[in-house]
């Protein structure tokens, strides 16, 4: 247990670093934004286990790796922990595949290919003979977008894969869940959102009434609110890494996928708080309690 709390511990720091450099990169013109903390880590650490020198001490110094973890073979209890993420449950669909493409011909040294497919259940796959670079491209994009719904079609870009690509190493996370309190479409109207600046947008807002885990943020003049999943208490390569992450919300749930946390306690109030998600809001969805699955912000509703 001990153990498996440092990777729960290392991977909210690394999502903490790595949403702190989204925000400061965006500075004043915040945009939208939704990432796999989970799926960049996962990717990231199995990177981690066949890299070596000064590359392999910035993945562990980015992943916030403990040293204590580091001072044995991590490989495996960083892979059975991340497993328990994905246990199925109903109501809740939330998966992973990791796969190696060896894009040139190259000698993978087996302790790598050991540690990608005992620990992280990662399958490899020769495509050397496929007649050219976009046609390597355009099967990778293929098998990510048979692992993510068909929600990422395009995760590597044209021309991400060329002469010098020797491997990919690539991960697909899907996820779709429905609400345990469903909203009614009847009652999804147009109303107004309110972007920074004040300018406002016409966009569908769904409503429901039921009771929430709700916490009233003082300091940052905010609210939260914990939407629980049916049947669940989840909630709401080398040298480049290509990372894209989908969300679509509607009345009956949400469904996410990506390729490459405040706690909040239910308190009783005198009055039934009102939540309005009618201005520029933070969106996580955990599972394992606060293990960060997806997390971003959204400053312009978008319909599609």
């Amino acid at each position: 247990m001990a153990t498996e709390n440092m990777i729960k511990q290392s991977l909210s720091q690394f999502t903490a670093d790595f949403y702190d450099k989204i925000i400061a990169k965006q500075g004043n013109s915040l945009s939208n934004v939704f990432v796999s903390p989970l799926s960049i880590y996962t990717a990231m650490v199995m990177t981690m286990a066949g890299a070596d020198g000064k590359t392999k001490t910035e993945v562990e110094g980015a992943l916030r790796i403990p040293k204590q973890l580091l001072a044995t073979c991590p490989h495996q209890p960083i892979g059975t922990t991340l497993q328990t993420f994905f246990k199925p449950s109903e109501g809740v669909e939330l998966s992973l595949a990791n796969r190696l493409f060896v894009v040139q011909p190259a000698t993978i040294v087996e302790q790598f290919k050991q540690i990608l497919t005992k620990d992280y259940n990662a399958s490899i796959e020769q495509i050397s003979s496929l007649p050219n670079d976009e046609a390597k491209r355009q099967h990778i994009n293929k098998w990510t977008s048979e692992h993510t719904g068909q929600k990422i079609t395009e995760l590597l870009p044209t021309g991400a894969v060329n002469a010098d690509t020797v491997l990919a190493l690539v991960n697909a996370l899907y996820f779709k869940g429905m609400w345990k309190n469903q909203f009614n479409k009847q009652r999804t109207l147009h109303e107004d959102f309110t972007c920074f600046g004040g300018k406002k947008m016409d966009i569908m807002m769904m409503h429901v009434k039921a009771h929430f885990p709700y916490e009233e943020l003082n300091d940052w003049a905010a609210q939260a609110v914990r939407l629980p999943f049916k049947g669940t208490d989840r909630k709401l390569f080398v040298s480049d890494l290509f990372h894209k992450a989908i969300l679509e919300v509607d009345e009956e749930g949400a469904t996410a996928a990506a390729a490459t946390a405040v706690m909040m306690n239910t308190r009783c109030a005198r009055r039934t708080p009102v939540v309005r998600v009618d201005r520029p809001f933070f969106v996580a969805l955990t599972c394992a309690s606060t293990v960060p699955v997806f997390i971003g912000h959204v400053t312009h509703p978008e319909s599609n």
